[in-house]
């Protein structure tokens, strides 16, 4: 199998580490938007709701990266 098609636990972990990453990122992106002075309060606003919407979006999907990982190697999960 290929790509998106394999299920290895080393492809879940490769997951599971890309999604702990892009949370950090989205993390630092909010902070570093707080002391940008070249957003109005609108267009803060509005990049702290999309920021939001993401850092939701990744943690579901790290708990579904988990509960992937758990199914493949046959560990219960604690969902």
């Amino acid at each position: 199998m290929t790509g998106l098609q394999s299920n290895t636990p080393a492809d879940v972990s490769a997951m599971a580490k890309l999604e702990d990453q892009l949370s950090a990122v989205l993390y630092q992106t909010a902070d570093e938007v707080a002391h940008m002075e070249s957003f109005d309060d609108e267009q803060r606003s509005e990049i702290y709701a999309i920021l939001e919407t993401l850092k939701a979006d990744t943690q579901a999907h790290r708990v579904a990266v988990k509960l992937l990982s758990h199914r493949i190697t046959g560990e219960a999960a604690d969902a």
